[in-house]
């Protein structure tokens, strides 16, 4: 988080006299659509690349607990007492004691 931080700060430093000078040498509206297809072309690509939603994207099951073997996925054994995950919907959740 530290490191994420850092970069706010010095990408303040680093890109806004670079964004004033571009700006200065053309129009602000043509920089300004350069520069939101830039931020795209990079931050897509890093995105699907560095991002993932779920623990079962990076072979994990829930709170760092091992995967379950491809085998026994395939065969539909159980291997160990792994509880099934529910899914609710908005109402089913509100109405839990957590809520």
């Amino acid at each position: 988080m530290a490191l994420a931080t850092t970069g706010l700060g010095i990408g303040g430093i680093f890109f806004l006299p670079i964004t004033q000078v571009l700006i200065d040498a053309g129009s602000w509206r043509t920089i300004w659509v350069v520069m939101a297809v830039a931020f795209m072309a990079l931050s897509i690509p890093l995105s699907a690349i560095f991002l993932r939603r779920q623990p079962e994207d990076i072979g994990l099951e829930v709170d760092g607990r091992p995967g379950v073997p491809v085998e026994s996925r395939v065969t539909g054994q159980a291997t160990g007492s792994v509880p099934e995950e529910m899914s609710w919907t908005v109402q089913e959740a509100f109405r839990t004691a957590t809520m």
